[in-house]
């Protein structure tokens, strides 16, 4: 039974909902003025709903929030962070930030303001990013603030110049001595410039000049020379060759955080291999600044599940990253492979919003209920966070552990060892005394699962221990290799892009100790092209691609599923 301490203020909460769906500001204004004195989470519960509002009626109560909040308030953190998560896809979320966030905050939200610097384009609230990036002495952001000299807005010109005074330091001063020469240089330009170089021997002689640059105006896809490296690995990102394609992929990679906005502006949303080859990159440079792109393309909510499951896997990539109230849709998806993804997510750096918002969901009962699916995503990813987050729910706990108890003895081990450190070994031991004993008479294949992305693998060992048999999962295919010269499994599924070695080459060294009716091999790909090849192998003549394709037996496009496996499973058995 929780506690009263642990209850919402439902009525309170319904009072404001109702307000955000009539656009009745007026009685929405005076139940905010009493949001000082609710307790924590009706607070925290009624942020949730405020932040999955229009996006309106979100800067009107956040905006407002925050001005009367009083200068102890505990809640002004979730405010700041709530109107920075909105900014990643609406920019005058920004303003009220800039107002009321700390220097520390203000710090952390750079790749933000850099993002915002290369899409917005109201004046005012380019000037206040600008001030703002200045103020935090970022170096990373030098290139793009100093575009904005040359921009013919005198008000932006200036911002500019101040910023670079702000940041300082021998690049700072390499940007303003270039400017000085052009017709952009004035008397402010030059005081600046005069007051860094004085500036420069007390400057930390640790000083990087060659701070690594988020992207800049040049940097764009429409920004890029001809004859660039950036622009060459365009040309081959957009290629027919898959191998061009996926060292293009790795190439821009290696580069980093510069190539996001050339790489966003080159997705063509028509093409679902270019959406996820896109969405590959970008989680993989691991910056945050790569967040709004990605937001934007999940906003879509593509009919594709692959391009939505990529979506969610990137931004559980991402570093220092509090998780957007957006992506709470995830775990109620139609595809259980997005469910895991969404709640990897939300698990990488979750908010006390975004958790209010969960537990919400699952204690919501009826038909109309999403809890089972909920429950389900966050044991089957391991999203250790939200669970430990969530043992304060009667509801959770009863369902939670339920599920774990029919689990894979993997995830069964995983939460029994959390809910030993959390010192409750009574849940542990009801858990341990619920699991189902396999039947001994029931066939089982011991199955190998290969693949570079750790929340398929998570998936893969759900469905197959569902279906009744052993899966034992590789992210490394070098190490899949190792164990596949030790033991002989019944199956192999591999995925088809990995970094160290692909499904293809993989197949070639399998095939040098087992032949193709010994030990079954499926590539599971969200490549059509790889998929329409395989399926057009003419194997009564010399096709150039029969030598390769010809290793495997099946190819399964993503998301791997019941029906599509089972097929190939009922041939083993």
């Amino acid at each position: 039974m929780q506690s009263p301490k642990n209850l919402v203020n439902e009525s309170y909460v319904l009072q404001i909902t109702d307000c955000l769906r009539h656009q009745n500001m007026e009685t929405l204004r005076d139940l905010l003025d009493n949001f000082p004195d609710r307790d924590e989470k009706t607070r925290v519960r009624a942020l949730f709903e405020i932040s999955v509002s229009s996006n309106n009626n979100a800067f009107f109560a956040l905006n407002h929030l925050i001005d009367k909040a009083p200068p102890s308030a505990t809640y002004k953190n979730d405010l700041v962070e709530l109107l920075l998560d909105k900014a990643q896809a609406h920019a005058p979320f920004i303003l009220p930030f800039i107002d009321h966030a700390s220097p520390g905050q203000q710090k952390n939200a750079v790749p933000v303001f850099a993002s915002i610097l290369l899409s917005e384009t109201d004046t005012h609230i380019l000037q206040k990013v600008l001030m703002a990036i200045g103020k935090t002495g970022e170096k990373s952001c030098i290139n793009v603030v100093a575009d904005f000299i040359f921009y013919d807005h005198e008000g932006l010109k200036r911002a500019a110049i101040s910023a670079l005074g702000g940041i300082g330091g021998p690049s700072a001063i390499k940007r303003l001595a270039f400017a000085s020469q052009t017709s952009k240089s004035d008397a402010y330009l030059v005081s600046t410039l005069e007051r860094l170089i004085k500036q420069l021997s007390l400057d930390d002689p640790n000083d990087n000049p060659d701070a690594k640059q988020l992207a800049s105006r040049k940097d764009t896809l429409e920004g890029l020379t001809e004859d660039s490296d950036m622009a060459q690995l365009i040309i081959m990102l957009n290629s027919n060759s898959p191998h061009e394609r996926h060292l293009a992929i790795d190439s821009l990679i290696d580069i980093g955080p510069r190539v996001i906005p050339a790489v966003s502006a080159n997705i063509d949303l028509s093409n679902v291999d270019s959406i996820i080859n896109g969405l590959d990159i970008l989680g993989n440079i691991r910056h945050e600044a790569a967040l709004p792109s990605i937001l934007k393309i999940l906003s879509l909510h593509h009919p594709d599940s692959n391009v939505r499951f990529s979506a969610y896997e990137a931004i559980s990539k991402l570093s220092r990253l509090h998780s957007s109230v957006s992506l709470i849709d995830g775990v109620t998806d139609a595809s259980e492979q997005v469910r895991l993804a969404a709640a990897t997510a939300i698990n990488s750096n979750p908010s006390d919003v975004i958790l209010s918002g969960l537990k919400s969901k699952i204690e919501t009962s009826g038909r109309r209920s999403k809890r089972a699916l909920i429950i389900a995503a966050i044991i089957d990813s391991h999203a250790d966070h939200i669970f430990s987050s969530l043992m304060d729910s009667d509801s959770f706990v009863f369902h939670a552990m339920e599920y774990i108890a029919q689990s894979h003895h993997s995830t069964v081990s995983f939460f029994k060892d959390i809910l030993i450190r959390r010192g409750t070994r009574s849940l542990a031991n009801s858990i341990i005394s619920q699991v189902r004993k396999p039947e001994k008479n029931k066939p089982s294949l011991t199955i190998f699962c290969v693949d570079d992305s750790l929340i398929c693998l998570k998936y893969y060992i759900r469905l197959f221990h569902s279906m009744g048999h052993q899966p034992f999962v590789f992210e490394d295919p070098d190490a899949a290799w190792v164990a596949l010269q030790k033991h002989k499994p019944d199956l192999v599924t591999t995925d088809l892009n990995m970094i160290s070695m692909n499904g293809l080459q993989l197949a070639e060294k399998i095939r040098s100790l087992y032949s193709i009716s010994e030990l079954p091999i499926v590539v599971i790909t969200t490549q059509k092209d790889f998929i329409l090849s395989f399926q057009s192998i003419d194997t009564s003549r010399n096709h150039p691609d029969n030598n390769t394709m010809m290793k495997i037996n099946h190819a399964i496009h993503k998301p791997l599923e019941f029906k599509s496996i089972k097929p190939q499973i009922d041939r083993i058995t």
